[in-house]
């Protein structure tokens, strides 16, 4: 399952896999680096 979160530099959609989460990337809009967000638990 995919992870979706928002680039805080400018926003833009990025995805990555769920096994990702914790580790660095790169946006594709605006190059800044990031760290891959560990996906929220889903509610009852």
């Amino acid at each position: 399952m995919r992870i979706q979160f928002n680039c805080r530099k400018c926003g833009k959609l990025l995805k990555a896999n769920r096994e990702d989460a914790g580790r660095k990337a790169k946006c594709t809009g605006c190059g800044a680096v990031l760290t891959i967000p560990t996906p929220r638990p889903r509610g009852p």
